[in-house]
């Protein structure tokens, strides 16, 4: 049951699911992402208001961060790892 579950028995059922949900991540607005939990975004305090409601809704204890995506300048990356340290982390270290 499990590994019908996976992407190691892709079934016909599987591959039009994830199909559709790449047709609709096309479309998905950067607004439609950050409603969805799906991108953190915004200034530190927003973000640490977005990862509480995950949180909240999942209870998850690790997440992984992706900070450098597609083209975006190093410095922005910098800047934004910057203010992770300093303005988010400390707030939702404990979760």
């Amino acid at each position: 049951i499990v590994q019908q579950k996976t992407r190691y028995y892709l079934d016909k059922t599987f591959l039009e699911d994830a199909a559709k949900r790449r047709a609709v991540l096309k479309t998905a607005t950067i607004e439609d992402r950050i409603e969805r939990g799906i991108v953190f975004c915004g200034t530190p305090e927003m973000v640490v208001d977005q990862i509480k409601s995950m949180h909240k809704e999942l209870g998850h204890g690790i997440m992984n961060i992706n900070m450098k995506i597609g083209n975006i300048p190093n410095e922005v990356v910098r800047h934004s790892m910057k203010l992770w340290g300093e303005s988010v982390a400390p707030h939702v270290r404990h979760l």
